[in-house]
């Protein structure tokens, strides 16, 4: 995908088949891995698109929708919380909730990531907007 830095009227067609389509694009290139995609894919679906999905429409309002602003944008997402929640878990549940709720955590990042930065991919393949070279003048 091209990176550009101005801001494209946001296509929401494209957008929320790329949202739709990202996780399971991910999840079919790595459902080999002893099944955990596909838990991921049962247990973080809806959380993807009940936060994901406002979150990745502030993405597109606020500058070009690209893998690496995706990326930054889901690990922001989920590691500030988890920065917030573990405080709390720890003086209330103990360690070792502590060390579950990072181990879930690791793991949400990973597929987070996967997810919006394969949706970001596919969004920008189906809005990618190509520049026609004005004609030239015979002189």
């Amino acid at each position: 995908m091209s990176e550009t830095t101005e801001i494209q009227p946001l296509r929401i067609g494209p957008f929320i088949f790329a949202m739709i389509c990202g996780p399971l694009l991910f999840t079919l290139c790595t459902f080999w891995i002893y099944l955990i995609p596909l838990y991921a894919f049962m247990f973080g679906g809806i959380p993807y698109l009940v936060i994901g999905f406002p979150l990745a429409i502030a993405l597109a309002r606020t500058g070009p929708v690209t893998t690496d602003r995706a990326i930054a944008w889901a690990g922001f997402t989920i590691l500030i919380p988890t920065a917030i929640a573990i405080v709390p878990i720890a003086l209330i549940e103990g360690r070792d909730s502590v060390q579950f709720t990072l181990a879930f955590s690791a793991a949400s990042l990973v597929f987070g990531v996967g997810w919006s930065a394969s949706s970001a991919w596919i969004y920008g393949a189906l809005t990618k907007v190509t520049r026609q070279q004005p004609p030239k003048t015979q002189r």
